[in-house]
């Protein structure tokens, strides 16, 4: 005889679910990135803390954010009284698959060959 639930462990099973299937895709996306050569960048944000005469080993110039997916490089512009300022940007996928434009002094990829 097939059991009979209530609403609340019918909805609980279906949230568990759910969370089952959101984490496959996720993992799905990163098996599929990883597959198509997307390589792996540290996002980073300057240290405030910092100044030219700082031990760069206790005070890094760029503190570690997050890792992310690199697709490609792009252009993004702040405005200024003079007019629009130009800058380099990569654009990169977050574990959520939300793209973000990051100016590129403040990515680092990880997976390169020595050098």
């Amino acid at each position: 005889m097939d059991k009979i639930y209530s609403k609340e462990e019918l909805e609980s099973r279906v949230m568990a679910q759910r969370k089952i299937i959101t984490e496959a895709k996720h993992e799905i996306n990163r098996i599929e990135s990883e597959s198509q050569g997307h390589r792996i960048v540290d996002v980073m944000e300057f240290n405030l803390d910092w100044k030219a005469d700082s031990d760069p080993k206790f005070f890094p110039r760029k503190k570690f954010l997050y890792r992310a997916y690199f697709h490609q490089f792009g252009v993004d512009y702040d405005e200024y009284e003079e007019g629009p300022a130009m800058f380099s940007t990569a654009i990169v996928e977050l574990g959520s698959g939300d793209l973000e434009s990051i100016p590129v002094e403040l990515i680092r990829f990880t997976n390169r060959a020595n050098l």
